[in-house]
């Protein structure tokens, strides 16, 4: 039962205890008066009026206290089916937020088919377009963070990897210490993405490109960003690319 309902039910409980106490209290006085020849018959206390008949044994106590007692009974009466109420609404509720995780989910998943988004679109909508430096200043074996694509279902999507069916998943992609073969140009960028809500990649630098048919060799467990064309997966890797020029 909720505090706040709990609390009327103690208030109402506690208001009909103290008037049978002062009614209590007013049958004893004029029994009390009857017993010094104190001709008492009828006493009145605010809504408490009470009666000693005339052969000293009948007494009446106003309706007031049965009254209380049935307004009591139907404020318990109310408050059950309040409480039943409020149980289905908690359950319409869950049932609510649970089909709505559903449709997110579903929404999240088919989002990139709704769209109807071109493949190479895909890639530089994530990873941001990818552009050889326009000044050669040579190819260079370093570490630099590169996106390495969707994952989605148990299968890899929208990815630059080659043979994304033979890829493992994300979290074993360190533990197969193999090297995997980009099938497109991809941005080597200086550090991890920010998270989605602070600006995801836009203001992490680039510095460099690693070609079509480049190896690459995950050295760090894929981060995952939760976007609207999907989950993606960035890491940190060894390989070669073609250095831009960094301030």
């Amino acid at each position: 039962m909720p505090t706040e309902d709990r609390n009327e039910f103690v208030q109402h409980s506690l208001f009909t205890a103290k008037w049978a106490a002062l009614g209590l209290c007013l049958v004893l006085l004029l029994k009390l008066a009857e017993m010094l020849g104190i001709p008492l018959q009828n006493f009145k206390a605010g809504d408490i009026e009470v009666s000693l008949g005339d052969d000293g044994e009948e007494i009446e106590i106003s309706e007031v206290l049965a009254k209380n007692t049935q307004s009591i009974q139907r404020n318990q009466s109310t408050l059950a089916d309040n409480v039943g109420s409020l149980k289905l609404l908690q359950a319409q509720v869950s049932a609510l937020e649970a089909a709505l995780d559903q449709m997110s989910e579903g929404a999240s998943q088919s989002l990139r088919t709704e769209l109807n988004i071109p493949a190479d679109q895909k890639v530089d909508i994530e990873q941001g377009a990818s552009e050889k430096p326009v000044l050669d200043l040579g190819t260079n074996q370093g570490v630099g963070v590169i996106w390495l694509g969707s994952y989605v279902d148990g299968a890899w999507v929208d990815t630059l990897l080659a043979d994304p069916a033979q890829l493992p998943p994300p979290d074993q992609l360190v533990a197969s210490n193999q090297p995997f073969s980009l099938t497109g140009n991809v941005n080597v960028r200086q550090s991890l993405p920010r998270p989605v809500n602070e600006g995801y990649f836009s203001d992490i630098s680039v510095i460099g490109v690693a070609t079509a048919g480049t190896d690459i060799e995950v050295i760090s467990q894929p981060v995952r960003y939760d976007r609207e064309t999907g989950p993606q997966y960035w890491a940190k890797v060894r390989t070669t690319f073609e250095t831009f020029l960094t301030e």
